[in-house]
């Protein structure tokens, strides 16, 4: 069974996640007239183990559900939405469950949408990026 998918979607979002906020936020700085600010690499390693521990759940999850859904999705394209819904899904609701009933207003703190957006997108990127298996139909 090639679970090594699921893996390979999880390690690359907690990568890639931190250092597509560190980019945004350099993009917008200098647009701002603003310079980088060095203490961004600090913020990379806090939120590779942040990215870790939070994820966690949602990779065993998945990692768990993946046989399941693979003997029942025989399309490629199509496991790959449903693993990528419930692994949206999941993220969004690591974050509403950590920053609580103002997660997502956007008059507030922006860290939860922030972080749910830049996790959001890595994850849609890498899971149709990375191949799920050469036996499974494209359609």
């Amino acid at each position: 069974m090639k679970q090594n998918y699921i893996l390979k979607v999880w390690v690359s979002t907690i990568v890639a996640a931190p250092i597509l906020i560190v980019l945004l936020t350099a993009i917008i700085a200098a647009k701002q007239g603003s310079g980088f600010d060095l203490g961004a690499f600090g913020f990379i390693a806090f939120a590779l183990g942040y990215g870790f521990v939070l994820s966690l759940p949602t990779f065993l999850l998945l990692y768990l559900l993946f046989p399941v859904l693979r003997k029942r999705i025989t399309s490629t394209l199509k496991l790959k939405v449903t693993a990528l819904i419930i692994g949206v899904v999941c993220v969004l609701t690591t974050f509403f469950l950590l920053y609580g009933r103002e997660a997502y207003n956007l008059t507030g703190n922006f860290a939860a949408l922030t972080f749910s957006v830049a996790y959001s997108i890595c994850l849609t990127v890498f899971s149709f990026i990375y191949s799920v298996s050469d036996n499974l139909s494209q359609s």
